[in-house]
């Protein structure tokens, strides 16, 4: 799985709608981490976009600590090292799914909300990660404040 975290390396005035929707409007190519199985993210976001497979274009073993270059692409600054975040490259467009990396009820409910009006906006799934897998939670998410 190719997860590109939302806010995770730069402050966002908006709300998750708001990063969300930047996201899938992107016109330029983003980083992205490859979680494989038995890995958990390396990064503190809680929240990001599921990258379609066939949407990655380069894959790193650890972190490469990307730039973008004058004309928008993206630029490795450093070799691979020994970080465990795996590095990616994604072409925009290539999002099918939110990911939260945490319990549904541990999210704050305006994030909550703006993942339902993200998921339903976009015709996105809302996955989430839990040990080795990936639980798709889209019903849950959808009806879950009603049943509270």
């Amino acid at each position: 799985m190719f997860v590109r975290w939302i806010g995770a390396f730069r402050k966002h005035e908006g709300g998750v709608l708001d990063s969300i929707s930047f996201e899938m409007g992107r016109e330029d190519p983003a980083a992205c981490e490859r979680i494989t199985r038995n890995s958990r993210t390396e990064v503190f976001a809680r929240v990001g976009l599921a990258v379609k497979p066939d949407h990655v274009y380069r894959n790193f073993q650890s972190d490469v600590w990307s730039v973008y270059t004058e004309e928008g692409q993206l630029k490795k600054t450093r070799n691979e090292s020994t970080s465990r975040w795996k590095e990616s490259w994604c072409k925009p467009g290539g999002f099918d799914a939110i990911v939260i990396s945490t319990g549904w009820w541990t999210l704050r409910k305006n994030v909550r909300e703006d993942i339902k009006l993200a998921s339903a906006e976009f015709g996105l799934r809302i996955l989430q990660l839990k040990k080795d897998k990936v639980q798709d939670i889209t019903s849950f998410a959808h009806c879950a404040e009603a049943m509270q």
